[in-house]
């Protein structure tokens, strides 16, 4: 049986895939498990956890990694 956060953020991955995202990164935390779990789990995405060290420098990597190049 899927709870009510389940299904709030399989809703909420629906959304952000129709909207065009397909990176996601999370740092560790606890109230939005479910969330990161559900992105984590969805091949729609590419999910990167962040350290909670140095955050900027793991989404700085992911980001540059998985965007494609723009043309001029």
């Amino acid at each position: 049986m899927v709870d009510g956060a389940e299904k709030v953020a399989k809703r909420i991955a629906d959304v952000a895939a129709e909207c065009g995202i397909s990176l996601v990164a999370s740092l560790p935390d606890g109230w939005i498990t479910t969330l990161i779990t559900q992105f984590a789990n969805d091949a729609r995405f590419r999910h990167v956890a962040v350290n909670a060290r140095n955050p900027r420098s793991g989404c700085a990597r992911a980001h540059s990694s998985a965007a494609p190049a723009r043309s001029r």
